[in-house]
């Protein structure tokens, strides 16, 4: 039969008996630039499967080949030698079966010791009272007064209030949402998939984005952070939050924004599960909106969020950011540029600066900051599609930044 035949008789591919016939541990008759199996070829296959099913390599098995071929060799026992070879196969199975066995039984012990993610038994914290006089209208700029309040243990866990300006704010199980944010609430678990998350990420992408996040920590834990108050303008799931709580909870606010309600539920169930700080504070809302008093962030914290806002915002993300911000004030962050002029065309004129690495640098040194890091990027080839980019071909550029601002020779704070 030919090598196609053979081949799917066999279950094997084309290229797979070629590599045994080159290896030559398989031997049919060639006929100009064809091969023909016969029975004999279809019992070298079935010895090579069964020695592969022992596990014995192709080297080990070709030796074996070798060895029965002078089997016919008077005075050579060759069934001894084999014979060893087989106890000598079958030792080394024993004890790597052993040592398999050890592993499995500390897997099946591991596996016990991992709690059941089935239902709460921590306790749902609220809105800290010490929080509300920071409260304020993003419109009118008014500090912001409960109507209603449901309060517990000095937290607010619902409650209401209305400006004189028609801005209304709610809060809702500690998080606190302005009304004119349509949002649909659903059970964070039945949105958040492991599999989805590792299957839309390539590796090389999502170790990046993790040793960035230490970087990040790290360089937040060098700073005196007691009674300072941090923003994280882009908190999603609260990944880079919870690595830096690992660490530190001398802070006097640390607040989680967010403008998708249900990733900061998700956000706030992972903190508070491993951390009872009540003065984590949660905002869902976009960064134009933020419903806090103006020159109240002493550090904002910048892990991708100016990029992602970058292609829906028409304003630059710290335009919106910089009201908030004291004289004297850090900026921390992940910055995602493009160079290339093709990527850049892609966007509309009135967001291209969104992406401009030397427009944004521009635009925090006149604002007073100087980045305390030494320059350095690194080019992501592959990525999330965001904003339809990170397409075959794309380029985009990461850098840690760390941004300070002192409070000397300012010009007046914007607004």
């Amino acid at each position: 039969m030919r090598i196609s035949d053979f081949a799917k008789k066999n279950n094997m591919s084309v290229d797979t008996i070629r590599y045994y016939i080159k290896e030559h541990l398989l031997h049919p008759l060639k006929k100009g630039n064809y091969y023909y199996f016969n029975e004999n070829n279809q019992m070298e296959i079935s010895k090579l499967l069964k020695l592969k099913s022992y596990k014995f390599s192709l080297k080990e098995i070709k030796n074996l080949f070798f060895i029965d071929r002078l089997s016919d060799i008077k005075y050579l026992d060759t069934n001894t030698f084999i014979k060893n070879i087989y106890l000598s196969k079958k030792k080394q199975l024993e004890s790597e079966i052993a040592s398999l066995n050890n592993v499995k039984n500390d897997l099946v012990k591991e596996i016990a010791s991992l709690p059941l993610a089935t239902t709460k038994k921590y306790k749902c914290l609220g809105l800290p009272l010490s929080f509300v006089e920071h409260l304020s209208c993003p419109l009118c700029n008014k500090q912001l007064i409960l109507n209603t309040a449901v309060i517990t243990n000095n937290s607010i866990q619902q409650g209401e209030s209305l400006c004189d300006c028609g801005f209304k704010l709610n809060i809702c199980d500690g998080i606190i949402i302005p009304y004119t944010k349509n949002v649909e609430i659903l059970d964070p678990l039945e949105n958040t998939s492991i599999s989805n998350v590792l299957d839309n990420s390539p590796s090389s992408f999502m170790e990046f984005m993790f040793s960035s996040i230490e970087q990040l920590v790290q360089s937040l834990l060098i700073e005196d952070l007691k009674q300072k108050i941090i923003l994280d303008i882009k908190a999603s799931m609260g990944i880079l939050p919870l690595q830096f709580l690992k660490h530190n909870s001398s802070f006097k606010y640390f607040i989680l924004l967010d403008d998708d309600i249900n990733k900061l539920r998700v956000a706030k169930d992972s903190v508070e599960s491993l951390y009872q700080n009540p003065n984590i504070i949660y905002i869902c809302c976009d960064l134009y909106n933020l419903p806090i008093s103006y020159k109240l962030i002493d550090i904002a914290i910048d892990f991708l969020g100016s990029f992602v806002n970058g292609f829906r915002l028409k304003e630059n993300t710290y335009s919106s950011l910089m009201p908030y911000l004291k004289r004297s004030s850090i900026i921390v962050g992940l910055y995602l540029y493009f160079k290339k002029f093709d990527m850049l065309s892609r966007l509309p004129n009135h967001l291209t600066g969104n992406f401009n690495d030397k427009a944004i640098c521009h635009y925090l040194e006149s604002n007073g900051y100087s980045n305390k890091l030494p320059k350095s990027e690194t080019c992501l080839k592959e990525g999330n599609n965001v904003g339809d980019f990170f397409k075959p071909n794309d380029e985009v550029f990461a850098s840690i930044r760390f941004y300070e601002r002192k409070n000397t020779s300012l010009k007046p704070d914007p607004k």
